[in-house]
């Protein structure tokens, strides 16, 4: 198994942002474009589950 493109995952989240408007303002995308994906999405985040908040880390499901 080979370690997921950075590059090709930067540019799904690009698309997949777009698809659902996250661009309103034409100057949004450009910066999305140039900054790494670990600046804005962080390797671990938390979600709130059954009363407590719980990790959900990246290299648990990496397609997530």
């Amino acid at each position: 198994m080979t370690a997921p493109d950075p590059e090709l995952a930067h540019r799904r989240f690009i698309g997949l942002l777009a698809e659902r408007g996250a661009f309103s303002a034409e100057w949004t995308r450009p910066v999305f474009e140039r900054v790494p994906r670990y600046a804005f999405a962080p390797d671990t985040v938390y979600v709130w589950r059954e009363e407590h908040w719980r990790p959900v880390r990246r290299q648990d499901d990496p397609g997530k």
